[in-house]
């Protein structure tokens, strides 16, 4: 097994920790996707206002989770587009929204409510681009006029 010899261990060591790959693969995948976050966060941390570390959240998530290979292998995009948004969006769009709520006690008090309004937001984006193709910088726009707003977080 390739995972095995890669790690350096035999694969009956491998099995007295994970019943079988996919338990293996499923927590690789949680820990990329907490490195993902980590790196978010800390991007929005590089913004002094609520209003601009939001639109960063989103931003971040638009632009740069397009290519991370733990965001396809957790969010399956046949479950992200049909039925309920999953505990794991849920909390996803929480940790985005974390470095916001630090300086918004709006966002803080209503995050499970902020939580789902990123959520939907971001499918949104990622699923239906604009009928005219926008740069990074005209999304940003666009969201500065209005997604602080949503949330209820004053613009810079």
């Amino acid at each position: 097994m390739l995972i095995a010899r890669t790690a350096g261990v035999s694969r009956p060591t491998l099995y007295a920790y994970f019943a079988n790959r996919d338990e293996l693969v499923e927590l690789a995948s949680q820990q990329a996707i907490r490195r993902v976050v980590s790196r978010m966060q800390d991007h929005c941390r590089d913004y002094a206002s609520a209003s601009e570390r939001a639109v960063e959240a989103l931003i971040y998530a638009i632009y740069d989770l397009r290519h991370e290979p733990a965001m396809d292998t957790h969010f399956a995009i046949e479950d992200v587009i049909r039925g309920p948004l999953s505990r794991d969006e849920l909390w996803f769009a929480r940790q985005a929204l974390e470095p916001v709520a630090e300086l918004s006690p709006t966002v803080h008090a209503t995050m499970d409510d902020a939580a789902e309004l990123y959520s939907r937001m971001l499918i949104s984006l990622l699923i239906r681009e604009p009928m005219e193709a926008r740069t990074r910088e005209q999304d940003r726009a666009f969201l500065h006029r209005w997604w602080p707003r949503a949330l209820g977080v004053d613009a810079p």
